[in-house]
């Protein structure tokens, strides 16, 4: 599965933006990076996390970092916003990275019509490399968004934001919560009483919960090792990633894909039956 770094395809590491035509499938990848995509014409599936959606005009596809996704068509024209979470610094990209719903958001027409328009600016705007106005427009699509998916918007306070928002970009590396803090600004002290506080969990165990909720979509959907699968969530150690893993979920990795596997092909049977049925 590919990785598509953050340095070498974000400008400014911190946005770029693109009207495009996408003429050809993309097999499952992951970002370092958060992806906008907002759909103007074409059809076919958009897959995340093993979900698969339908491309239809209007229709708006989110991805996290923590997502993996692929794309099957063969005409679609598509305007692609790409962007690091330091191109927002309001509660809207945290609260929309913590709700299932915003990964695809069917937008009502007058949604459509701003949701384009603020769109294109970002575009026009990343291309003329005035960046501060790109996150200004990149940030009233968020707030948007977020007004569509949310119907309360607890606030967060920004140092925490910040922490998660940080977690999520690089949870497959080696990061630790000093080198969290010091990103930030804060000593590691200050920084686990804030995150404990706000988000009622210590810092080491949202990350080893965020790493195990995507070793657990791995295992699921994609064909990668075992092996690849514990390093790709970043975890060092395969014994202990395995162990750990049985002690949280009660099974082994392996035993966790193999009763995933068979719960799909009895999900996919029951489909077909049902279908013979209605013919």
């Amino acid at each position: 599965m590919e990785i598509y770094r953050r340095v070498s395809l974000i400008e400014n590491d911190m946005i770029t933006a693109a009207k495009r035509l996408v003429t050809r499938n993309f097999d499952t990848h992951q970002h370092e990076y958060f992806e906008m995509e907002y759909i103007l014409r074409g059809s076919g599936s958009y897959e995340i996390d093993g979900i698969s959606y339908a491309i239809s005009p209007g229709t708006l596809f989110f991805v996290t970092p923590a997502n993996f996704h692929a794309v099957q068509t063969s005409d679609t024209e598509l305007i692609n916003i790409s962007f690091s979470y330091t191109a927002d610094d309001s509660d809207s990209l945290f609260l929309l990275s913590s709700c299932t719903t915003a990964s695809c958001i069917t937008l009502t027409e007058p949604e459509r019509q701003l949701i384009r328009l603020l769109a294109e600016d970002v575009v026009n705007m990343a291309e003329r490399q005035d960046f501060p106005s790109a996150f200004l427009f990149l940030q009233c699509i968020l707030r948007k968004l977020t007004l569509i998916t949310h119907t309360e918007a607890p606030r967060t306070h920004s140092h925490v934001r910040q922490a998660v928002m940080y977690i999520l970009e690089n949870f497959t590396e080696d990061i630790s919560l000093e080198e969290t803090a010091a990103h930030i600004g804060l000593s590691k002290e200050y920084l686990s009483e804030l995150f404990s506080r706000y988000m009622g969990i210590g810092f080491k165990k949202y990350l080893d919960s965020l790493r195990f909720e995507y070793a657990k979509k791995l295992l699921a959907f994609s064909s990668l090792s075992i092996f690849d699968v514990c390093g790709k969530c970043g975890f060092s150690n395969y014994a202990n990633f395995s162990r750990r893993f049985k002690e949280k979920y009660g099974v082994t990795p392996s035993e966790y894909r193999q009763n995933q596997r068979q719960n799909l092909q009895i999900s996919k049977s029951d489909t077909d039956s049902l279908l013979k049925s209605l013919l």
